[in-house]
């Protein structure tokens, strides 16, 4: 004996439609959480590691400081990296999409392109709204808290003591030489029996040594200023 069975077929289109649309938009979210992930990072490490890796390396700021400031800088960076990362997942998921043949599928079921992009659009629509909100509201008040921090981390130079013994101040950029000071003793930045040595390339280039001396900060420029007396400088060269 058969039974009849009835299919409403335009609730069926409509179910396979829903579920192509949120199978779309996984596929695009998914693809857009790694690719923000990745431009995050790029451009965090473009940005900040060039502004305060030298304040980290000269102990002006501390690691508490340095996170705080990512922290700052990543609302700014997203005004650039969720645009870049929306139109990279986008691309991606069609060209697998497309890859794999569901696309030729989807359109010999009656899916039109234009309908196939609508979750996308809204998606993207949605994404505009939060970026706008981020570059009018959020970056700019992170950019100036960014800055003043920068600025706190800066001003520090200023309360630098240079320790008793032996200290380590690295160059600026890789082939600018570095210097190690030792001082027997510091009252109140007068020191007593300095030496510096002057490292380039690898190996002591110079040495002076001085009874006396003193050490004092330049705002402007942000720069220790080591004046030392009767000094003399010891080369492999020649002694002066």
């Amino acid at each position: 004996m058969l039974f009849p069975i009835h299919f409403n077929l335009s609730r069926l289109i409509r179910y396979s439609v829903k579920t192509l649309y949120g199978y779309l938009l996984r596929q695009v979210m998914a693809s857009l959480v790694m690719t923000m992930m990745v431009f995050t990072f790029v451009l965090l490490v473009a940005n900040a590691l060039q502004q305060l890796l030298p304040l980290l390396v000269k102990g002006q700021a501390t690691f508490l400081m340095i996170g705080e400031a990512f922290a700052l800088l990543i609302p700014f960076v997203f005004a650039f990296a969720l645009p870049t990362a929306m139109l990279t997942s986008t691309v991606l998921t069609f060209e697998r999409f497309s890859g794999d043949q569901e696309f030729t599928a989807a359109r010999a079921s009656g899916i039109s392109l234009l309908s196939l992009s609508a979750p996308i659009l809204v998606l993207s629509l949605f994404l505009c709204g939060l970026s706008a909100a981020i570059n009018m509201y959020i970056a700019p008040t992170c950019r100036v808290a960014y800055n003043g921090l920068r600025y706190d981390m800066k001003s520090t130079l200023a309360n630098f003591k240079l320790p008793e013994g032996y200290t380590e101040l690295p160059g600026d950029k890789p082939d600018d030489p570095s210097y190690t000071i030792y001082t027997r003793r510091n009252r109140n930045q007068y020191l007593q029996d300095v030496m510096v040595y002057e490292v380039e390339q690898g190996t002591n280039s110079h040495t002076v040594i001085a009874p006396t001396g003193h050490i004092s900060v330049d705002a402007t420029n942000q720069q220790l200023v080591l004046t030392l007396t009767n000094a003399t400088t010891h080369s492999s060269d020649s002694e002066v």
